[in-house]
C-alpha cells in the first residue's frame, strides 16, 4: 500500500467535501494530484488498465496522480484529500478497508475542519494530521495483512521500500526478512502487486532521482550513488529510458 513507502513525502493541495445523491457516469479522468478518499456512503467502480476497483461505505480510495480511469458512482458522500507525492512510483488505484473505519475516519473530519476554518497554522496542522493517519494506517495494515500471501511477504515489503536506495540490497536480503527463498518471494510479489521486484526497485529509485535532480543541489554522480546505484553511466542509460531524457536534460 502507499502508505507503506517511507520515501515518500506529501504536500495537501485541497480538502473537499462532496456530496452526489444521483448515480453517475464519469467519463475518462486524469489528475495531476494523488488523492486519498473516504467514502461515507454510496458505491464507485473504477475501471483502469484492465481492473476493476470497487469502493463502498467505509473504505478508502488511493487515486495516484496521472492514472487514467473510469468511475461509476451511485448515492455517494466522501471527504476527498488531493496531495502531491514527491518520491512516489505508485502507479495503480488501491482500496483500503478495515474493519472499523472510524478511527481513520476521524482523522478526515479533523482534516477537513482544520482546512475549512483556515485559522493561522491550518495548513501545518492538516499534514500533521495527515501524516498521522499514514502512520496509523501503516500500523494497522501491517497488523492485519490483506491476504495470507501478503502477510508472508510483509517484513521484506517494508524493507524494501525503506532501502530500495541501498546499491547493495538484493531479492536474496530482502527474501531473506520473511525466511523465505527469493524464487517464492519474487512469485508472491509478483502476483499482489502485478510488477517484479526488481522492476519495483528501479521505479523507486527512478523516482527518488528525479526528485533529487529538480533539487538542483547534486551532481548526476551524486543522484546516481543516493538513489542506488553504482554506475552513473547505468544509471543514466536506465533514467534516459524510463523517463524519455536524460539526467542533465532534467536538471534543466
Amino acid at each position: 500500500m502507499f502508505f507503506n513507502n517511507h520515501k515518500i513525502s506529501y504536500e495537501i493541495a485541497n480538502v473537499f467535501h462532496i456530496e452526489k445523491r444521483l448515480a453517475a457516469a464519469c467519463g475518462r479522468k486524469q489528475s495531476r494530484v494523488s488523492g486519498l478518499c473516504y467514502r461515507i456512503s454510496g458505491n464507485t467502480l473504477f475501471e483502469s488498465r484492465g481492473k476493476k476497483y470497487f469502493a463502498d461505505a467505509g473504505s478508502f480510495s488511493f487515486l495516484p496522480a496521472h492514472v487514467v480511469f473510469d468511475r461509476v458512482s451511485t448515492d455517494e458522500e466522501m471527504i476527498v484529500i488531493h496531495f502531491y507525492c514527491h518520491g512516489s512510483n505508485e502507479n495503480e488505484i488501491q482500496i483500503f478497508k478495515p474493519e472499523d473505519s472510524s478511527k481513520f475516519a476521524g482523522y478526515f473530519f479533523d482534516i477537513l475542519k482544520t482546512w475549512e476554518e483556515s485559522a493561522p497554522g491550518y495548513k501545518h496542522r492538516c499534514q500533521s494530521l495527515f501524516y498521522k493517519m499514514l502512520e496509523e494506517m501503516e500500523l494497522y495494515h501491517t497488523a492485519n495483512p490483506t491476504s495470507k500471501k501478503e502477510s508472508i511477504i510483509k517484513n521484506s515489503i517494508v524493507y524494501m521500500n525503506t532501502n530500495f536506495d541501498n546499491s547493495e540490497i538484493t531479492i536474496s536480503k530482502i527474501a531473506e526478512k520473511s525466511f523465505i527463498s527469493k524464487v517464492y518471494f519474487r512469485k508472491i510479489y509478483k502476483e499482489i502487486f502485478g510488477i517484479s521486484p526488481v522492476k519495483a526497485i528501479l521505479k523507486m529509485r527512478i523516482e527518488k532521482a528525479k526528485e533529487l535532480l529538480s533539487t538542483g543541489y547534486f551532481s548526476v554522480k551524486e543522484v546516481s550513488q543516493k538513489s542506488g546505484f553504482d554506475n552513473v553511466k547505468y544509471f543514466s542509460t536506465v533514467f534516459k529510458k524510463e523517463v524519455g531524457i536524460s539526467p542533465s536534460e532534467y536538471i534543466e
